[in-house]
């Protein structure tokens, strides 16, 4: 849904776009975030917690650097929503061949 922000013109289609996106990021965020938290010992939840707050906070400020440095915004956006499809793609596959010889 992303993508189709920085490809269509029209600002209320993009706005259904965004409202779409963030559900579902919202919603599978939080599935996520209870998945992990289940596969661990309660023990080792507030080391796993921070893990996962640092990533989150390292990439937020990434993330809001790259434009300073690179201005084409539509490239990057359209690029970093192709490399997060390729990424989760590949996390598939690789766990579809793993169950498929188990």
């Amino acid at each position: 849904m992303l993508v189709l922000v920085f490809v269509i013109d029209n600002v209320w289609i993009k706005m259904i776009c965004y409202f779409i996106a963030f559900f579902v990021i919202g919603i599978s965020g939080n599935i996520f975030e209870k998945m992990i938290y289940e596969s661990y010992e309660p023990d080792k939840l507030a080391g796993i917690y921070t893990i996962i707050s640092s990533l989150f906070s390292f990439f937020g400020v990434a993330f809001l650097l790259v434009p300073s440095v690179y201005s084409n915004i539509h490239v990057l956006g359209i690029g970093l929503n192709s490399l997060t499809i390729i990424f989760g793609l590949v996390i598939f596959i690789k766990l579809k061949m793993k169950n498929k010889f188990i």
